[in-house]
């Protein structure tokens, strides 16, 4: 394999660089991943996408346990907001609950 070397002006080259990191960012998972997070589910995506079955969905949806959207009969479901409401049923950890009652303990002593 040889080396190629050429000359290009500063204007080229920006030029080439722009260009080069344009097709890489559209290109990019970033922004698949951003558009994905608007994606709407049905029932049946929503109950894919959770790992639950169809009645419990709708146990969900009667109890207002699960954030969803209604147009008439039809039950609609963000994906963005479903992984908030899983993230936001996080549990901490033992090490994470040790730090919280230490730092309350050395709060509240007098």
């Amino acid at each position: 394999m040889s080396n190629v070397i050429f000359q290009m002006t500063e204007a080229d080259l920006r030029s080439l660089i722009k260009q080069s990191l344009t097709e890489v960012f559209q290109n990019s998972s970033l922004l698949k991943s951003k558009e994905d997070m608007n994606e709407i589910f049905t029932i049946d995506q929503a109950a894919n996408f959770l790992s639950l079955s169809k009645p419990t969905i709708y146990y969900y949806t009667s109890k207002n346990l699960i954030p969803f959207s209604k147009q008439g009969k039809r039950v609609f479901f963000s994906k963005s907001d479903l992984i908030s409401w899983i993230k936001a049923g996080r549990q901490k950890t033992i090490t994470e609950r040790m730090v919280e009652v230490k730092s309350y303990l050395s709060e509240n002593r007098k």
